[in-house]
């Protein structure tokens, strides 16, 4: 389906896609709305949008057992240990 829908694009059909899939909505779309309840609260380019966004998430998180901050900090993903 992702092949089909990619060549009526670049033949220059106008598509309207709803998709929950972030790598769908960026591979086939050349722009995106992201919709709230039924609003449009966003709409630009993929690229755009995606430069609005913090990349940096935060998790908080409570341990049944020990757990110790230099185990945490080794990890390649983590930044930070509070």
């Amino acid at each position: 389906v992702r092949a089909m829908l990619t060549e009526l694009r670049d033949e220059g059909m106008t598509l309207l896609l709803v998709s929950h899939f972030k790598d769908e909505a960026e591979h086939l779309c050349d722009r995106l709305a992201v919709i709230d309840r039924g609003r449009v609260i966003a709409l630009d380019t993929p690229e755009r949008l995606a430069s609005t966004v913090a990349t940096a998430q935060t998790l908080h998180f409570v341990t049944s057992g020990a757990v110790y901050p230099y185990m945490l900090r080794a990890l390649p993903s983590v930044s930070r240990v509070d």
